[in-house]
């Protein structure tokens, strides 16, 4: 699947450093302001010269996996979405991982308003999902559903996967795991599929008049 388009680039001037400290360790990543206002609404907005990040040259992001951001600057630097588990086969652990890599990725990218990142995340799990033949967990819905707003376009994306690419198999899986599913989650599935039953269904009024009748033995369907 191609990339979305990418931003028009102009040429950075690297500038001073500051200081964003990552997680709940408070770990430091020392970086280049100009590259952190050039990719990010966020840093643009806190780092402005009248705001108390900007006269101290330091951030605080403990919201933020530090794994995660590691990832994010390899991608803020080079423009390549790189992990450590890049390489996997079909159902493997790497591949799972990687998975949760790219959801965590997306969620930075989602806090940072970086909307060319979180649509290059996105393209990165169609095209992972597809080459692995693989399925959205219960883990990775949980952790969609707790860190993203209610519309965003991961949270558009799982829910239409278990919709349109629906089997007995998932729908098997569907039961056994909604109860430890978040309710959003399920009620974004519950909608869906009423609204799909809808768009297929046939008023009652305009079927046959049998298909409102009882039959059995004794009262055989209409003729």
């Amino acid at each position: 699947m191609a990339l979305p388009p990418a931003k028009k680039q102009r040429r950075i001037t690297y500038g001073e450093t500051i200081a964003v400290y990552v997680g709940a360790e408070e770990r430091p990543f020392i970086l280049h302001e100009n590259v952190l206002i050039e990719h990010s609404k966020f840093f643009r907005a806190a780092l402005v010269k009248g705001f108390k990040e900007g006269q101290e040259k330091s951030i605080h992001l403990i919201e933020i996996k530090t794994s995660a951001f590691e990832t994010y600057i390899q991608w803020m630097y080079s423009g390549q979405i790189v992990t450590a588990e890049n390489e996997g086969v079909e159902g493997s652990p790497a591949v799972s991982k990687r998975y949760l890599v790219l959801i965590d990725l997306y969620i930075i990218a989602d806090r940072l308003e970086n909307s060319h990142l979180r649509n290059h995340t996105m393209t990165a799990i169609v095209d992972l999902l597809r080459t692995t033949n693989m399925n959205s967990g219960t883990e990775a819905i949980l952790v969609v559903y707790w860190e993203t707003p209610e519309n965003s376009s991961i949270r558009r994306f799982l829910v239409d996967s278990y919709l349109v690419c629906k089997s007995q198999l998932m729908a098997e899986w569907f039961m056994k795991a909604r109860h430890g599913l978040p309710a959003d989650f399920v009620s974004d599935i519950t909608f869906g599929l009423f609204q799909a039953q809808l768009a297929e269904a046939i008023c009652p009024t305009e079927r046959p008049e049998c298909y409102s009748h009882s039959h059995d033995e004794e009262t055989p369907a209409c003729g």
